[in-house]
């Protein structure tokens, strides 16, 4: 059930298949938060079709540690973290949420910094913090191949300082803390453009990328927080040549329609949109798409030219316009 009457306070989000060896360590994890008294939060438990007992998992440890902090058990059938995460923000009770995955171990300041991060800066629609590194096998060597990818693993430092990265266009899920009304708002009225492909739900591995180029289109902010940090189990089975090539294999198939949104941004996004920058790119994008000798030039510049000239004739680009012009949707104006 969808509450609408929301309070201020973070409800926390964790979404897991089959994570109930992970489980017990982040929930300790938030049982160890630290936060001031008038700072409301619970914690909403999304079982993804597990098939190990996560959810009596859940239920027991938190009984067993008479925690004061509510948290609420659902499961959602649907398979994909992009349905359960719905799910749970469509059931959160607060202003808030930060998404906790089920290998997250969140420092103990981590919902203190990040409500106030949000009160005190309405221009922010996402938050995101530093993410380190645990292995499974504590004297194990990082990869070098997992230093190289260790964005696409939601690991490492998300900016060189604290502050606006917007620039960057994505925030990692992994710890990821924005409004509950934008999230429910956007998704709602326009549905993930990933859920068209039916057949193949490795898509969703970009469903964060999508929400904060969303955020974006609508004028808001992404920001880093350096002292906004949780640490980031990796388990052996994730260290292994075969998973980083199937990983990326995922990734790379979302960039047809990741794409589409990030040239929308380079035109209506909150970092690039301006008058001057569109009237160049109006004179200069026909020329680049007469000039382009590659197919991934003539598809990146014939999406520009449908999205200047408000001639779309791809579905998807059809739907981010809408999305764009929806004045039904919040909007920071610029």
């Amino acid at each position: 059930m969808k509450i609408t009457e929301l309070r201020k306070g973070v409800s926390v989000i964790i979404c897991s298949f089959n994570g109930a060896d992970k489980l017990p360590t982040t929930l300790q994890h938030l049982i160890n938060q630290r936060t001031n008294n008038n700072i409301n939060w619970e914690v909403i438990f999304i079982d993804n079709n597990s098939i190990d007992g996560s959810l009596k998992v859940v239920e027991e440890y938190w009984k067993d540690q008479d925690s004061k902090v509510p948290i609420r058990l659902l499961n959602e059938s649907t398979p994909g973290k992009y349905y359960a995460l719905t799910r749970g923000i469509n059931e959160a009770k607060y202003t808030y949420f930060i998404v906790c995955d089920d290998d997250n171990w969140l420092s103990e300041d981590y919902i203190e910094r990040a409500y106030r991060s949000l009160e005190e800066n309405p221009c922010i629609g996402a938050l995101g913090g530093r993410s380190i590194a645990v292995l499974e096998n504590r004297d194990s060597e990082i990869p070098l191949w997992l230093t190289k990818d260790q964005e696409r693993y939601a690991l490492g430092v998300q900016g060189e300082k604290s502050g606006n990265i917007t620039y960057r266009k994505f925030i990692w899920g992994a710890g990821m803390v924005s409004h509950v009304t934008l999230y429910r708002n956007f998704y709602a009225l326009y549905p993930s453009l990933f859920i068209k492909d039916t057949q193949n739900k490795s898509h969703f591995i970009a469903e964060d990328t999508e929400y904060c180029l969303r955020l974006i289109l609508r004028g808001y902010h992404l920001f880093y927080d350096k002292d906004l940090i949780l640490q980031h189990f990796v388990p052996n089975d994730r260290l292994t040549e075969d998973y980083n090539i199937k990983l990326n294999k995922r990734i790379e198939e979302s960039f047809d329609i990741i794409d589409k949104y990030i040239q929308s941004a380079k035109i209506f996004g909150s970092v690039s949109y301006s008058k001057v920058n569109r009237l160049r790119l109006k004179i200069l994008t026909p020329i680049r798409l007469f000039l382009a000798k590659n197919k991934k030039s003539k598809i990146k510049h014939n999406t520009l030219f449908q999205l200047l000239f408000n001639s779309p004739t791809d579905i998807e680009l059809k739907k981010i316009l809408n999305f764009i012009s929806d004045n039904r949707l919040p909007r920071i104006r610029k």
